[in-house]
């Protein structure tokens, strides 16, 4: 299906993958290397907070500078 085409990533370019869980009230991210390895603990994302938004685009956003790659971004639902 044409589909599978446009959804496949490239797998030279490494990339720092960072993970949203989802819920109603706040998301648990995590930032992970290409090979694998955890950067830091799971950060927890309060929804109604500006600050910790904010707060979590900086953790993203320090962790592309200090190992120079950009990021892609997967979310899951906890419901």
């Amino acid at each position: 299906m044409h589909y599978q085409k446009v959804l496949k990533m490239p797998e030279s370019i490494p990339y720092l993958s960072v993970g949203f869980d989802v819920g109603a009230d706040f998301t648990w991210m995590s930032i992970m290397l290409p090979n694998g390895i955890l950067i830091g603990k799971p950060f927890k994302i309060i929804h109604s907070d500006p600050q910790s938004r904010e707060l979590a685009i900086s953790k993203i956003k320090e962790a592309q500078e200090m190992y120079s790659l950009e990021s892609r971004c997967f979310l899951e639902s906890t419901g």
